[in-house]
């Protein structure tokens, strides 16, 4: 697997939110019946594909911590909490009733800069099953500049922190 660095994360989730943005722009465009629903269709179309060509995790989550759109590699690792969609990312990743204390996305909530942290990944009964890198990115309205959620950028380090851990001892 290519060996992504910080930067490289930072420049997807700036190209997916402008994405993000031209779509909107596009609503709010005063374009006409067929062509205007086409461009729509063309540009959901294009942003799916870049979803689901990430190897990676992608969440969106909005300010609320609520599951707005996922890429198929969450819904893998995920398949026990479907559908993702609409839960509190804290309750469909972690079988939780509140969100983590080491939540990067609380913080980027709260201080509208990018977060990073290692954090546990969990299986269908709450058990560790592995360690992930979790990138979390503000999402703006492209209007206001106000903080409407965050983008997650999730990788599986397990196998990384295990050579860690093993190695220690």
């Amino acid at each position: 697997m290519k060996n992504h660095n910080h930067r490289d994360e930072e420049q997807l989730i700036k190209e997916m939110t402008d994405l993000q943005r031209q779509i909107t722009n596009l609503k709010a465009k005063e374009l006409t019946g067929k062509r205007a629903e086409e461009a729509f269709q063309e540009q959901e179309h294009f942003l799916k594909n870049v979803f689901e060509s990430i190897q990676d995790g992608i969440s969106v989550l909005d300010a609320e911590m609520r599951i707005v759109r996922v890429n198929p590699t969450m819904e893998k690792w995920y398949s026990h909490a479907m559908p993702l969609v609409g839960k509190r990312c804290y309750e469909a990743y972690h079988g939780r009733t509140k969100a983590c204390d080491i939540c990067p996305s609380i913080k980027t909530l709260k201080t509208g800069k990018s977060a990073y942290e290692i954090v546990p990944k969990t299986g269908p009964k709450k058990e560790i099953t592995g360690w992930i890198d979790l990138y979390s990115f503000p999402l703006r309205d492209s209007a206001t500049g106000q903080i409407k959620g965050v983008i997650e950028y999730v990788r599986d380090v397990t196998g990384r922190e295990k050579a860690i851990r093993d190695y220690k001892i």
